[in-house]
């Protein structure tokens, strides 16, 4: 099974029988964040988790974050156990390239440049009367409004519609309108 295998099996299963029991989450395909990748797709949380793996032997590259490693083996345990060996594959090489100072000093850096940049990612506020307002963050716009922080994030992510009447969207999605 490779990759794009997975993937086609994975989203066509969706439609027929939506799996439960985890979330879902926007995995980088066909290519990882960190080889250049900028498409993503909605992935169950164990599918992605063999996406991760499958795109790490294919690209021999990680794309697995060993930090979630037990956690990761307990799930494939429970939902995939057929592929706990695939998975040890993978976290095998992505420890290999840990070891390698350069690589982890870069990925740290990519780290907390992406930490940054989600903190202060510029929202549009549509009031309930339909002006828009753009700001420079969630924090700055709960703060204008007086919504809840926590629940101005979830609408910036789709997760809920409206906070109070205002709805919320990044400023840096290309369909935020």
């Amino acid at each position: 099974m490779n990759q794009e295998n997975w993937v086609t099996t994975c989203l066509s299963g969706y439609r027929v029988n939506p799996p439960r029991g985890y979330h879902f989450e926007n995995a980088h395909y066909p290519l990882s964040k960190k080889l250049g990748g900028t498409k993503t797709i909605r992935l169950w949380y164990p599918d992605h988790i063999v996406q991760g793996c499958l795109q790490t032997l294919e690209n021999n590259y990680p794309c697995v974050d060993t930090r979630k490693a037990d956690r990761e083996r307990s799930i494939l345990r429970d939902v995939y156990p057929e592929y706990l060996d695939l998975y040890d594959q993978a976290t095998l090489i992505c420890r290999r390239h840990a070891n390698n100072k350069q690589a982890l000093s870069g990925h740290r850096e990519k780290a907390r440049t992406s930490a940054t940049q989600k903190r202060k990612r510029p929202v549009f506020i549509t009031c309930p009367k339909g002006e828009i307002y753009l700001f420079e963050s969630c924090t700055e716009a709960g703060r204008k409004f007086n919504l809840h922080l926590g629940e101005l994030s979830k609408c910036c992510h789709g997760k809920i519609k409206h906070v109070k009447g205002y709805s919320a969207y990044f400023a840096d999605l290309p369909d935020a309108f």
